[in-house]
């Protein structure tokens, strides 16, 4: 992308998260280079993921948020930094109380995807329909909850570092199912190990598949991030989401875990009550969709139903369909065409 006019700053965008969740933060960061920006990236504190590739942690944010609605630090060591910028770019609620810094004098873009904007809503707008130029919605239960001038992006999946392993893990010839949560109670794993309870004591299925992942319905296991991957790769089928609300909240929509699994080589089954919105932004959705117990359980026997060719045909296109839509170059373009290109 070429820029439309010099701007004066050492720094084309400066973006800050205090808690970057999933890496979320420094995917978006990337794809900014993409376009040719220079880009500086910071946040509070390390994933417990153990990331490869992370934004580092600045001083300035490494302190207990004084509110989490927004995530409110007190970052007095950031006024020059963001003074060098031409854009700053706030992710996941993140709102830097900086003695010195005007934001309403700022091009800012705020970007909600946290459980704290999903939550809270009327309390971050508050705060950042202020001074924010334009909002971006990381998925679509969070649009129409009041942000400024809103764009949905999903989630870049970086599908280079991730590749696909299409070829059965299993020397019996079943099929591989994986469900790993980050968070097993928001994810909805008590529904899915429901259902996989059900299907092993159908005689029809029972030998069909081998489940691999979370055993608990509650209690996480987390794990570093590239051992997650190496997981979920030997996986022909990875459910990651059931669960349509979330503390009261609207939920059931699809996240990270299915654009990795998918740029893995799995076939994903997950939730998704937006296919209109996803449909009319992006175009065919590339995952199969269940709603609820019922659902999960009707899809996931009519993919152990396929034959071994079938379903690795279904695995393939998932591949294609995360490296089409939701890549990182994807993902840049995208960036560029509904929000960064009114800045430059």
């Amino acid at each position: 992308m070429q820029k439309l006019h010099k701007h004066g700053k050492a720094l084309d965008a400066l973006c800050i998260a205090w808690d970057d969740n999933a890496n979320t933060m420094w995917r978006f960061s990337e794809c900014l280079k993409m376009l040719g920006l220079n880009v500086l990236a910071i946040k509070g504190k390390r994933h417990p993921f153990d990331y490869e590739h992370q934004a580092p942690v600045h001083p300035s944010l490494a302190t207990t948020p004084v509110d989490l609605a927004p995530v409110t630090v007190l970052a007095p060591g950031l006024e020059s930094m963001i003074h060098e910028a031409h854009v700053v770019h706030l992710f996941a609620c993140t709102f830097p109380i900086v003695p010195t810094v005007d934001w309403k004098k700022v091009n800012v873009v705020v970007q909600h995807g946290s459980s704290n904007y999903r939550q809270y809503p009327e309390k971050c707008n508050r705060i950042f329909n202020t001074f924010a130029r334009a909002t971006v919605i990381q998925c679509p239960d969070l649009l129409g909850l009041g942000a400024k001038n809103e764009h949905l992006i999903y989630y870049p999946v970086d599908t280079d570092r991730i590749q696909p392993e299409y070829a059965p893990s299993d020397i019996q010839g079943r099929v591989t199912i994986g469900h790993f949560p980050s968070n097993p109670a928001v994810k909805g794993t008590e529904t899915v190990l429901g259902v996989l309870h059900n299907l092993e004591a159908d005689p029809k299925y029972k030998d069909r598949f081998v489940y691999l992942g979370q055993q608990h319905p509650q209690k996480p296991a987390v794990i570093p991030w590239r051992l997650n991957i190496a997981r979920m790769q030997i996986c022909d089928i990875v459910i990651e989401t059931v669960n349509p609300e979330q503390n009261g909240k609207r939920f059931g929509e699809w996240g990270n875990t299915a654009l990795e699994a998918a740029a893995a080589g799995c076939a994903v089954v997950t939730n998704c009550h937006s296919l209109d919105t996803y449909g009319r932004e992006y175009g065919t959705l590339g995952i199969h969709v269940a709603n609820d117990a019922y659902q999960l359980e009707e899809r996931l026997k009519a993919l152990l139903n396929m034959t071994p060719k079938a379903l690795a045909v279904r695995k393939m296109a998932s591949r294609q369909w995360a490296v089409g839509k939701h890549s990182m170059q994807a993902t840049a373009e995208r960036l560029w065409d509904k929000v960064y290109q009114n800045f430059f």
